[in-house]
């Protein structure tokens, strides 16, 4: 069992020491997201406060809210929050096993420091990203920026798309504009944001 935890410190406190002496472990470059606020003072946290302002059919909100969950989920399961259960979950049998505690106690206890670890990890950045800045930014000021695409944009659906507005990540949902006549935007392309609906960044192909 001590070789199992020695293993899981290793490994997790490795990565976690890389993270942060390369600057990885910010969570600008982790997550590749940020929120902030509008003039409005609508709040964004990886998608936007859409209260009282979109007028959508059914179907696609319902892909709208499918698309952040999905995305939400995948920032729970991220290699940060399994990197910090890999080292507490070590670190905790280790030091329990090196004082010949019993490995079902020391198992156990492990097990929940690793999950509690995990989950504060999530939690403290989810509020990092709420209140890293007070910056407020015009969203109407992106028009004519350029992004790339982080969920892919389909047809008539909204997809998403990441914005650098002064060396920090801004994500914003988005949908293809009418005069483009593009099927899809895939993600990694880069698009031109060519104006603002509803809180929406309507966006083409960039001509180059």
């Amino acid at each position: 069992m001590l070789t199992l935890f020695l293993v899981c410190l290793i490994i997790g406190g490795g990565l976690l020491a890389f993270s942060l002496l390369s600057g990885t472990h910010d969570s600008s470059n982790l997550d590749h997201s940020a929120d902030f606020q509008m003039d409005s003072e609508i709040n964004v946290e990886g998608d936007i406060n859409t209260e009282g302002h979109f007028s959508v059919e059914p179907t696609s909100a319902h892909i709208e809210s499918h698309n952040f969950e999905a995305a939400e989920t995948v920032k729970f399961f991220s290699l940060r929050n399994f990197i910090y259960f890999l080292t507490f979950f070590g670190l905790t049998g280790t030091l329990l096993t090196l004082f010949d505690i019993n490995s079902i106690v020391s198992l156990l206890s492990s097990l929940g420091i690793g999950v509690l670890s995990y989950l504060f990890g999530y939690k403290l950045m989810k509020y990092f990203k709420t209140s890293e800045t007070g910056e407020i930014i015009n969203i109407y000021s992106l028009i004519g920026r350029t992004g790339k695409v982080e969920l892919d944009i389909i047809g008539t659906n909204k997809g998403k798309i990441l914005v650098n507005v002064g060396g920090r990540l801004i994500e914003l949902i988005a949908m293809k504009s009418e005069t483009d006549d593009s099927d899809s935007f895939k993600s990694g392309e880069e698009v031109l944001i060519t104006d603002i609906q509803n809180n929406i960044a309507i966006v083409e192909k960039v001509d180059f």
